[in-house]
């Protein structure tokens, strides 16, 4: 899979999981998964794997053009930026979730430094109260945050250092950033915790927020100087009815219910604003596109280069 994951977009690609399975060993000293991930031969498949075309490449006589776009993506000679940019875009991409996403991945940096540091280190003597997990089944779900930590530094880290810096490099950090979140609510759900307190706030921030969601796509839509259109009523109504049903079920059903509804409500929501009201907003889209080039071209043929 690392020589595959290297031959779809990049060697890049096949470091991430080379260095997830690096960072998960050094956490949990064990020495000998890294070892046998040496003496396996499983690095030599993945390099013969990935590394075969790029060996073509390099004895063909384009292996000029293959060098350059190396350098355009390390040097950031085509998406230029800061380091710092991918902190605001990770925030935005796991909108409405963010503030359980910051939540979990506190208590999991908070798990890791404690076995990091040891039990009687003056971290824990100190923030043991704020992250510790004290609740039965605590040791797995302990475990589980370790390798979702992992797995997010393993992608997020690199692109720190990365020449190019684009948003949807991100995107394979969506799944153990969903699992931080569903940590963080499934903990401060769970009957008798300590952090309900602080999860509940959490949720209740997080729904205050997303009721002037209506009103900031009509302010938007009144920016842009556009007229009220169906895409924008259809959001907005969507909208509406999703944060009511959500707090219709959670006075009747409880909490739990929800946020389910309120996740359910909000995956209509955006699949509504993604597909339709956010393309209504651009001028320029492929249909306005296609009918400038029936109209220059009528019937005649024409190519795309």
């Amino acid at each position: 899979m690392i020589g595959l994951a290297a031959l779809s977009k990049s060697p890049f690609q096949g470091a991430f999981a080379i260095l997830f399975f690096i960072f998960w060993a050094l956490l949990h000293k064990n020495w000998s998964a890294l070892a046998r991930l040496l003496l396996s031969g499983g690095l030599l498949i993945a390099l013969f794997c990935g590394g075969s075309w790029y060996f073509y490449a390099r004895t063909s006589p384009y292996a000029s053009v293959l060098w350059s776009e190396v350098l355009v993506v390390t040097r950031g000679e085509d998406h230029v930026g800061h380091f710092y940019n991918y902190f605001p875009w990770v925030l935005r991409a796991v909108l409405p979730w963010t503030g359980l996403v910051v939540l979990g991945a506190i208590w999991g940096i908070g798990i890791i430094l404690s076995n990091l540091y040891g039990r009687h280190s003056w971290w824990n003597e100190n923030f043991r109260w704020f992250y510790k997990d004290e609740g039965e089944g605590s040791a797995q779900r302990d475990h589980a945050m370790q390798t979702l930590i992992c797995w997010s530094g393993a992608i997020f880290i690199p692109l720190l250092f990365g020449g190019n810096k684009q948003n949807h490099y991100l995107v394979p950090m969506m799944p153990p950033l969903a699992m931080l979140a569903a940590y963080a609510l499934c903990r401060g759900l769970a009957p008798d915790c300590k952090e309900a307190p602080l999860v509940r706030w959490v949720i209740g921030i997080t729904f205050a927020l997303s009721l002037l969601m209506p009103v900031a796509v009509f302010v938007i839509g009144r920016r842009l100087h556009q007229p009220i259109q169906s895409a924008e009523l259809a959001l907005i109504l969507v909208l509406l009815a999703a944060l009511l049903a959500s707090i219709v079920i959670a006075r009747r059903q409880g909490a739990l219910a929800g946020v389910a509804a309120y996740a359910a409500g909000m995956a209509l929501a955006y699949a509504v604003m993604l597909g339709r009201w956010v393309p209504s907003r651009d001028q320029v889209h492929h249909r306005a596109i296609a009918a400038e080039l029936r109209t220059a071209y009528k019937d005649r043929p024409y190519a795309f280069y």
